[in-house]
């Protein structure tokens, strides 16, 4: 008796703990916050570019025609995290991989958005950026920060041709009001992987 009131406290107090760090790893079976994202402007799908999608370090961005297959992770889990002054933070990661979303700065001669911060995948959550959302140009839709920079929401490359196969996802400065940097979460079914 006395045995299974000390289990139980045990697992209380990491119960406890649990909730008070960080989020957390995902279990296997996933049940909320599993879905995709559209830009209201282009209607693509927020997804990996195709060359390299086996990693982190991969370029996200947005597939127009996400029927030809393009990218394999377009499925996407959103948490959300209340810091210590109380905000409500949200951070992506994939769905399949485990691989969270961060911005990386680009330089001049990067072959993609050049000069700007682009969105991509990366191994560890420490390395993830953090957003703030706002809500967008559409019922429902949001604008997507990264926490901590006001002048800046996540939008795609403006000099590529919109009916590219796969248009980079940038920082750009903040317009509201505006579609292209516009985007709306879509509800999917749960999904189960192993890690």
């Amino acid at each position: 008796m006395l045995s299974s009131a000390l289990i139980t406290l045990a697992v209380a107090m990491v119960s406890m703990t649990m909730v008070s760090a960080a989020p957390a790893r995902r279990q296997t079976t996933i049940t909320e916050r599993i879905g995709w994202m559209s830009n209201d402007y282009l209607g693509g799908v927020l997804t990996k570019q195709t060359t390299g999608d086996a990693s982190a370090g991969v370029l996200i961005g947005v597939s127009p025609t996400p029927s030809a297959g393009l990218g394999r992770a377009n499925i996407f889990e959103l948490s959300s995290y209340v810091d210590d002054s109380g905000e409500t933070l949200y951070i992506l990661a994939e769905g399949d991989t485990g691989n969270f979303l961060g911005v990386y700065e680009t330089s001049a001669s990067d072959d993609y958005a050049p000069g700007y911060g682009v969105l991509q995948t990366v191994s560890s959550q420490e390395d993830a950026t953090y957003f703030t959302i706002l809500p967008g140009a559409d019922d429902g839709s949001w604008y997507i920060q990264p926490y901590g920079d006001a002048n800046v929401q996540l939008s795609w490359y403006a000099y590529d041709d919109p009916t590219a196969a796969w248009i980079p996802v940038i920082e750009d400065a903040t317009y509201n009001g505006s579609p292209s940097e516009s985007w709306t979460w879509h509800t999917d079914e749960t999904i189960t992987y192993s890690d």
